[in-house]
């Protein structure tokens, strides 16, 4: 007569039933799924609510020329933002302006509230408006404006940190959705 397994043999093969007999229902399936659609359609919701545009203060580092007030302010439009631009530093949104006229470089910090593609946009427009002025003034050929946009340091971590939160919630909703349904199953 063979031996019976005893011990934690045993109870990997009961675990192992049970968690594959769980894992094989809709239920388990359905409730994986609910989460992350429920979650992306809240997100949708509060991005799509937009109304009236919100007014941020911004901290300028470094002269603000008016061409980049204009871009500033069609970019925000755009995505929905009124930016009210201040010289001091009590805020954390930031934006430096540095280099000479005819290489302009902008500093977005990691939480100024526009979109890479809006920050491009700025650069766009900036330099567009700078080109077409001097198209209009009866001068000798310039050399043309270049407007760089300088990653701040502080974007990569924060983007590392978004991704560890998301990373986190995907942990706690998986943990969720499969001890639940064994818990009242083991109830039942």
């Amino acid at each position: 007569m063979p031996r019976q397994a005893r011990g934690a043999p045993a109870l990997w093969l009961i675990a192992g039933r049970e968690i594959s007999a769980y894992v094989a229902t809709a239920s388990f399936g359905i409730a994986l799924l609910v989460g992350p659609l429920l979650s992306a359609g809240a997100m949708l919701a509060l991005s799509a609510a937009g109304g009236a545009p919100t007014q941020t203060t911004i901290g300028v580092d470094g002269p603000a020329p008016a061409d980049l007030v204009a871009a500033l302010r069609t970019a925000g439009a755009v995505e929905g933002q009124q930016f009210r631009l201040v010289p001091d530093r009590q805020t954390s949104r930031r934006l430096g302006v540095s280099g000479p006229d005819d290489d302009l470089r902008l500093t977005f910090s990691a939480d100024f509230p526009l979109s890479p593609s809006g920050r491009q946009l700025v650069a766009v427009i900036v330099q567009r408006d700078r080109a077409l002025a001097a198209a209009s003034i009866a001068a000798p050929a310039a050399a043309p404006t270049r407007v760089t946009l300088v990653a701040d340091p502080g974007a990569q971590a924060a983007a590392a940190a978004r991704l560890a939160r998301l990373a986190v919630v995907v942990m706690l909703w998986l943990t969720l959705t499969g001890s639940m349904g064994m818990l009242l199953q083991a109830v039942v």
